[in-house]
């Protein structure tokens, strides 16, 4: 980095040396500020850059070398892919199945076994590539054999070698580690590793040359559309965790159906048996009195029965809701867990978007201000695709797509806040924060809907300490008491509204103060302090 007054000036890298190399300029005469590029591509240190930003500067202005500045303009680091691949090991990188033949360079440049070093720099400067490959004829395939990088061309530079007369087979590096197009990018890199190279070449079935895949290759399978397919991906395992949860919950509606159906036969079966049982008392009861207390402890035994078979249907009644409750909250946390990180990356994106959308059509503000003669082509599409409607409409679709991405972070923690998986024990923790992320999922039922009006939710929360509670249990609780709440209010306005649509009659026993408080449906949430403290 070259730096002038304290700020970041320019970049001077391998390239330039070797572009000044092969132009058989004088490296002792020749300024740092006569070849670095003005102004240099930077990044600012700053939360909101993250490492996605920095592989998309590097991609985009396809440089090796990003500075990093602070917000003086002075310069604290520098990334490369070298740094980037220890931030983001291999094994997220290569999530997805890709192949070698996927990323790499199929367009390689070549040169035979007697040119010179001269020549080889002046080709890796006019390509603007990072190597050359050395090949030796044989037949219509030329075969690789070495290979000869910028990082030589500058070691062999300061070795003080005339490279007019050194021939690029004295001194390339050989042999040459290769790898099948087919094989998996993973397989690429621990080659990589194993041998100490940043680069390999990939061969066909006969040996010939196919492309070559360098260490900067597997950056590529982090595309935008891999992320989109991946957001494509989660939508549908949610669709998919989605219907699942509606099937299991016919199926629970289906037993419950059947359990009642038991119920009832089991109840006609012991009043049958209950009647059986007085008749027969009444005819055995003169006729043997030990008989008759015998009959008095079966008796007890059936009440005890039944007072133990009541107790078994409420245990699995409140097994069944556990289990239900439990299954539901794992899958919301599963859920909000796995769509968090796309919505974060796009969420990171969208500021500079809005950036390069806003300099795009500044860009074409300087353009007509400084143009006002255009040509007549561009006139007409100018008035096809109406500029400054998009002007105006592009601003208002960013605002939107931020509005849409806050809306899903929201829910995302409001579903992680409800299902409190990671909190199951027993800990201090803020009931109006449950309350808050429990209203938040069942905002659909306050919304006005068929011939139901809306229900306004009013808080009265006074400043409360935390409580020691289990944080899970406790927002189920508020869960059922709202829902009770709703479907308290839903069935009077239901009952109003049959009565209002009778033949035209209206008919009701409800107070007049009554009957207006349901106009407005309301529900009423206080929390305070009891005058002792403790509750």
């Amino acid at each position: 980095m070259v730096v002038q007054g304290g700020k970041l000036c320019g970049t001077f890298t391998e390239r330039n040396l070797i572009r000044l190399i092969a132009e058989g300029a004088d490296l002792s005469t020749v300024t740092l500020g006569e070849v670095i590029e003005i102004p240099a591509v930077s990044l600012h240190c700053s939360p909101e850059e993250n490492i996605f930003t920095a592989l998309d500067l590097l991609r985009h202005h396809r440089i090796r070398h990003l500075p990093i500045v602070d917000e003086h303009e002075q310069p604290i680091g520098m990334v490369t892919y070298d740094s980037l691949r220890s931030a983001l090991p291999p094994i997220n990188l290569l999530t997805r199945l890709h192949c070698v033949a996927d990323v790499m360079v199929s367009e390689v440049v070549t040169a035979p076994l007697d040119a010179s070093l001269l020549d080889v720099a002046w080709l890796i400067a006019d390509h603007q590539v990072s190597c050359v490959v050395i090949c030796e004829d044989s037949g219509d395939r030329p075969r690789p054999i070495g290979l000869v990088t910028e990082r030589d061309i500058i070691q062999f530079q300061s070795l003080a070698l005339d490279l007019t007369q050194t021939q690029a087979n004295e001194v390339m590096s050989s042999p040459l580690f290769t790898l099948s197009p087919t094989a998996s990018l993973w397989e690429a890199h621990e080659t990589m590793n194993k041998q100490r190279v940043r680069r390999l070449i990939v061969v066909g079935r006969e040996g010939e040359m196919r492309g070559i895949v360098s260490q900067t290759s597997l950056f590529q399978v982090l595309r935008p559309n891999d992320m989109y397919n991946m957001i494509e991906l989660l939508q549908n395992v949610v669709e998919e965790h989605a219907q699942e949860v509606a099937e299991k919950n016919q199926q629970l509606q289906a037993e419950i159906i059947e359990r009642k159906k038991a119920e009832i036969k089991l109840q006609e079966a012991h009043r049958h048996l209950k009647t059986l049982v007085k008749e027969r008392t009444l005819q055995l009861r003169e006729a043997n009195a030990q008989l008759k207390q015998d009959l008095l402890k079966r008796e007890r035994m059936t009440a005890e029965l039944e007072q133990a078979m009541r107790e078994l249907q409420e245990t699995q009644l409140q097994l069944i809701q556990t289990e239900k409750m439990s299954g539901l909250g794992q899958l919301v946390a599963g859920i909000a867990h796995e769509i968090n990180n796309p919505i974060n990356f796009i969420y990171g994106n969208l500021p500079h978007a809005q950036q390069y959308v806003e300099e795009i059509l500044g860009t074409l503000t300087l353009y007509e201000k400084y143009y006002p003669q255009i040509p007549k082509e561009i006139r007409e599409y100018r008035k096809n695709v109406d500029l400054n409607f998009l002007r105006e409409d592009v601003k208002e679709l960013i605002a939107s797509m931020y509005a849409g991405v806050n809306r899903i972070r929201n829910l995302l923690l409001s579903l992680k806040t409800f299902s409190r998986l990671d909190e199951s024990a027993l800990k201090m923790a803020d009931i109006h924060q449950g309350i808050d992320s429990t209203l938040l999922l069942i905002q659909n039922r306050l919304q006005e809907h068929h011939n139901f009006q809306h229900i306004q939710v009013i808080r009265e929360y006074e400043t409360i300490p935390q409580i020691e509670c289990y944080p899970g249990q406790l927002n189920q609780v508020f869960l059922n008491l709202l829902l009770n709440a709703i479907d308290a209010v839903e069935e009077v306005q239901a009952q109003d509204h049959l009565r209002e649509s009778s033949n035209g009659v209206v008919v009701s026993h409800v107070s007049p103060s009554a009957k207006q408080t349901y106009k407005k449906p309301q529900i009423r949430i206080k929390t305070h302090m009891s005058p002792e403290g403790d509750r």
